[in-house]
């Protein structure tokens, strides 16, 4: 790894808690034997080091150690891990997405998974949006206005409903599949997805 593809606002969660809002954290996961990780340590000032305990002159994996989850770049808070230059498989990729609570603390509530080959710049605020719209509270019987089907305005009567949660919130497909009907092959709609996502969907 030598360069961070997506970049993001950092965040230490004071403006969250000022207005009460769920403190937002953005932290990636990079090699710690990666160029990257090299060049942004090489960076320190050593008045910054000394502050952590560490000495300038320090090798560079005494440092990996001391400065793990205390090092920024590009808005995202560092965590170095070892032994991790070599491919993953599919498995280990989709872990963050299909197993969060793996990864983070009991006290974590939500985990937003972005991939390398993401195109947008992901904000906090984004993060809260999209954490907001996973959950609703019980809805009481209530009425809406809306237009009937001669698009005249019509009173409608809503029923209860429970309090609802989302499991999981995706984007929509990019790539489309070209079949007939509402009903889409599995097979397929993999292979597209592992496109959407960079991965090689010719390998077994």
């Amino acid at each position: 790894v030598t360069n961070l593809n997506i970049e993001t606002e950092y965040s230490d969660g004071e403006a969250q808690e000022a207005w009460g809002e769920t403190t937002v954290c953005t932290i990636a996961f990079l090699p710690s034997e990666s160029t990257l990780v090299k060049d942004v340590i090489d960076k320190v000032p050593p008045n910054s080091l000394m502050k952590r305990g560490i000495s300038p002159d320090s090798d560079l994996k005494t440092k990996v150690k001391e400065l793990n989850g205390y090092l920024a770049h590009k808005g995202w808070v560092l965590i170095l891990v070892d032994g991790a230059t070599q491919p993953l498989s599919p498995e280990e990729i989709f872990m963050p997405k299909l197993s969060p609570a793996r990864l983070f603390h009991s006290t974590v509530r939500k985990a937003m998974f972005l991939d390398e080959n993401f195109s947008h710049t992901p904000f906090p605020e984004d993060a809260q949006f999209l954490a907001s719209e996973t959950s609703r509270g019980k809805l009481k019987k209530r009425t809406a206005m809306g237009p009937d089907a001669k698009g005249r305005k019509t009173k409608y009567k809503l029923p209860e409903e429970p309090q609802r949660r989302a499991v999981l919130l995706v984007s929509p497909m990019r790539r489309i599949p070209d079949v007939d009907g509402d009903k889409m092959p599995l097979d397929e709609i993999t292979l597209r997805l592992m496109k959407d996502v960079g991965l090689d969907s010719e390998e077994d």
